[in-house]
């Protein structure tokens, strides 16, 4: 299966200790495998949820949101509808997420 790279703008939070949590901006990079653009957008999109949940929320949102900002393959570029390139958790998805696990 061909390789594509994946970039994430990520805006989140972090927390430094003493559940103190300040707002924070990170770049992603990953590497997946897919057959089709099509497969390697539905693959990026999930790992883009994958993120979201695994990242803290941005204190000041109250949630993660986490964009597609860039998608590549062994073709070059792979063109994909922006607007359906984010995927977003609060916080409140966030506490019910990790109360499930449990």
């Amino acid at each position: 299966m061909p390789a594509y790279h994946a970039t994430y703008e990520v805006d989140g939070g972090v927390c430094e200790g003493f559940a103190l949590k300040l707002p924070d901006h990170w770049e992603e990079n990953r590497t997946l495998q897919a057959n089709t653009s099509q497969q390697a957008f539905d693959e990026a999109m999930n790992l883009a949820h994958v993120i979201a949940m695994e990242s803290f929320s941005n204190p000041d949102t109250g949630k993660t949101v986490v964009t597609l900002r860039s998608l590549r393959g062994p073709e070059g570029n792979v063109e994909y509808d922006r607007s359906k390139a984010a995927a977003e958790r609060t916080m409140l998805e966030h506490v019910l997420h990790f109360a499930v696990e449990r």
